[in-house]
């Protein structure tokens, strides 16, 4: 009866849900403890002992899985503190490059209005290239590495910091919020401490007046492919050939920049002496954003980049001015259509702060215009597309 019983209880738990049969298998346990309390305390005692002998067999297999862990974790720590070692020998070589590369000294002209910062590579003798950076950024972006490559090609080259980034002059005040820059723009009139990208253009054409450059190649990104777009129409007969990168004609019926890039944009980064990692994070993340998607970022290259930047001047690049050069240089359809010059122009079909259409609608205004559309390629420059660019360069040129 009593067997019968149990087994009745078990099909019971088996018939029910979980709250059910975690009660119903309580009640089996006692009705089990119960038949064994009938017999003798030998069978309770070996049920014990066997018991325990599960248990100590558990508590090894657990020993074994905690030794087994703890060793995975041993080789784990090990494999980060390798990975470690890497990436500081590959910071530590990064460094090194650095300081072997740039090895020109850093010169400066004194224009009427502002002292321009400049570095030339190769032999004046040759045909010259002029770099024009972007907006907010100084001649490091031009990477040594470019330079030389063009050295290489038989071109003398100069890049230059533009003013209110690296050690060219710097506008005062200081613009320390974009409302101040909206409430200026507004106004539509363009007085100190504001320009336009023709007085960029201006300032190119200083830098090349002082250094008796007749006539140049201008490569221009972004912003600075503007500047080389004013350098090709109103200083025709100083301009050998344009090469225009990710950039625009500020046709207003184009594609905006995209809302989430512009607002990173214009969001005041965190100090770079207070909460260093914080702003290199936070500039990796905005380089990532906008970058190809084909071709990794190098994160130690970058983070050169910038640390190099600080080690040239203490103070950020003042790049609300920038915009508001943008914003006080009005579309000029005559502008791209009155260049006659060889032009290439390269974009890629990713850019998210000027979408592929600005370089279609470029090609269109500029007479005999090539255009290199690059499949993945974002708002950037990658070395590995280094060789493309200057191929392209070289037969247009030559």
């Amino acid at each position: 009866m009593f067997d019968e019983y149990i087994s009745q209880g078990l099909y019971f738990v088996l018939e029910f849900d979980e709250s059910s049969l975690r009660f119903d298998f309580h009640c089996v346990s006692i009705f089990t403890a119960f038949r064994f309390s009938l017999r003798s305390d030998f069978i309770i005692s070996t049920t014990n002992n066997k018991q325990q002998t599960t248990n100590n067999k558990q508590q090894t297999t657990n020993n074994k899985q905690r030794t087994t862990n703890n060793e995975q974790q041993t080789t784990n720590n090990k494999q980060q503190t390798t990975n470690n070692k890497q990436r500081t020998t590959n910071n530590e070589q990064q460094t090194t490059n650095n300081k072997q590369q740039t090895t020109n000294e850093m010169k400066h002209i004194q224009t009427p209005h502002l002292t321009l910062c400049y570095e030339d590579f190769g032999s004046s003798a040759n045909p010259c290239v002029l770099l024009i950076g972007g907006l907010g950024t100084s001649m490091t972006r031009w990477t040594v590495d470019f330079c030389q490559q063009l050295v290489q090609r038989g071109f003398y080259v100069i890049r230059y910091d533009h003013r209110d980034t690296g050690c060219s002059t710097f506008s005062t005040p200081n613009l320390s919020h974009p409302g101040e820059l909206m409430a200026a723009l507004q106004t539509g009139k363009i007085e100190a401490p504001f320009y336009s990208l023709y007085d960029l253009a201006q300032d190119a054409i200083d830098l090349l007046d002082y250094l008796h450059i007749e006539q140049a190649h201008i490569m221009g990104r972004s912003m600075g492919g503007i500047v080389a777009q004013i350098l090709g129409s109103k200083y025709k007969e100083r301009i050998l050939s344009l090469v225009i990168i990710m950039s625009t004609s500020l046709n207003p019926t184009l594609p905006q920049t995209d809302p989430v890039v512009m607002q990173q944009m214009m969001t005041p980064l965190p100090s770079y002496f207070n909460a260093k990692e914080d702003h290199l994070q936070t500039r990796l993340a905005f380089t990532k954003r906008i970058s190809s998607t084909d071709l990794p970022l190098n994160d130690a290259e970058e983070i050169a980049l910038i640390e190099e930047d600080y080690r040239r001047n203490e103070k950020p690049n003042q790049t609300l001015f920038h915009v508001a050069a943008v914003g006080f240089t009005p579309y000029t359809p005559t502008i791209a259509q009155g260049i006659s010059c060889p032009v290439i122009i390269m974009h890629g079909t990713l850019d998210p702060i000027f979408p592929q259409e600005h370089a279609l609608d470029l090609q269109a205004a500029i007479p005999q215009a090539k255009l290199m559309l690059i499949e993945h390629m974002g708002h950037d420059l990658h070395p590995d597309r280094y060789a493309l660019l200057l191929d392209a360069f070289s037969q247009n040129w030559g």
